[in-house]
Order: structure tokens, then sequence, then C-alpha cells
């Protein structure tokens, strides 16, 4: 009897290692994609030399110092894409600036590039809603009719502030002040920082969740 309860329990304790070390090494592999779709994703977004050079071409000086300096790039940006598709998939700034039209996503890649350029920490934001006004969640995100809307926030003096991305930036805004106050989504949206929704979807570029930091 003593012999088969040592067993029971030696056997069980193998069992239990057995699932610990497979647990160890999903997890291992799940960190290690996510920072390798972190990394692409983060080498996707950072100006290229070629690109700086057409954002200067395009809208001259690109420095950022102050929020006076944001608020014009701002306006800049607005101003000159216009708010119309461009059927450019994948997204590319010599195609936004060539074509001066795009939607949030377009505006939103030319944006964060200036930014980028300027050493300016950025993070994107991810909104999300229900074009029938119903409640929504993260079990949602992979829904057909799922709408979004692409902004991303920046750090500047100490604070993230979120930069708008189909009107022009005219003062300092938070992310819920944005969402309640300012109209452009409905005020039940939910939204998930470091996630993007470049080309208006929620992966890019079909299969890789479009997850980035850019410090």
């Amino acid at each position: 009897m003593l012999n088969n309860n040592f067993i029971k329990k030696h056997s069980n304790g193998v069992k239990i290692k057995f699932w610990i070390k497979r647990l160890l090494i999903a997890t291992f592999f799940v960190f290690f994609l996510l920072s390798l779709m972190v990394f692409w994703n983060n080498f996707q977004v950072k100006p290229t030399p070629f690109e700086i050079a057409l954002l200067q071409r395009k809208f001259g000086n690109i420095q950022i110092k102050n929020d006076s300096d944001i608020f014009e790039i701002s306006r800049k940006v607005v101003s000159t894409v216009k708010h119309e598709e461009n059927y450019n998939l994948p997204l590319s700034v010599p195609a936004i600036l060539n074509k001066g039209k795009g939607l949030c996503y377009d505006r939103s890649l030319v944006l964060q590039k200036i930014f980028i350029f300027n050493n300016i920490p950025i993070r994107p934001v991810y909104i999300y809603f229900s074009p029938a006004g119903s409640a929504v969640s993260v079990l949602n995100l992979l829904d057909n009719d799922l709408e979004s809307h692409n902004v991303f926030e920046y750090y500047f003096d100490g604070e993230w502030y979120l930069m708008k991305t189909n009107h022009e930036l005219v003062k300092k805004l938070k992310l819920k002040e944005y969402i309640l106050k300012e109209g452009v989504v409905p005020v039940n949206s939910k939204y998930l920082r470091y996630l993007n929704n470049r080309n208006g979807q929620f992966i890019f570029p079909g299969w890789i969740p479009d997850v980035y930091y850019i410090n």
C-alpha cells in the first residue's frame, strides 16, 4: 500500500512538473512573439530619411519645441491632407502627401512620423465603438462591423496628451476629455493604448497585431 501511495504521489508530481514546464515554454513563446511584433511595428512607424525629406519639403519646418509648434504642425497636416479616402494600401507617406488626401489613419501616420522625428514619445490609441450605439468590450475587437478611430498620444512637458487626426488641434487635450467632449466618437467608446488600427483595420498587415510604443 505504501508503495502504491508513493507511486501515485510521484506520478502526480511528474505530471505537475510537466505542465508547469509547458506553461513556462508557452509563456516565453508568447512573450517572444509579442516582442517581435513590437519591434517590427516600431520599425514600420519610424520615419526614414526619405520620408523626413518629403515631410520637410511639404510642410517646411517640422521641428517641435513648444505647444505652438504642435498646434501649427496639426494645422498644416489637417489642412494639407483632405478628409477623403485615397485607396492606397498599405499606407505610405509619399502616397498620402502626393494625393493630398486621406482619413484619420493617414493623417495619424504623417503626424506620428513628425513627432518621432522630434524624439517625442508617442503611443497609439485604438478607439472602437459599435455603429449601432450598443456597448462594446474587448470581446468585440474582431467583430466585422466594429467602427474605430485612429489617434495617438504624445508625451510632452511631463504629460500625455492626445493628438487629433480629423480636426486641427488648438489646445492641449487629454484622451478621456476627447472621447467625452469632442463629439468625434460616441461617449461610450472603448479604447486600448499601444494598439493601432493602421489601414483602418484592427490588424496590419493582415496577420500581425499593430502593437507598438515609440520612446
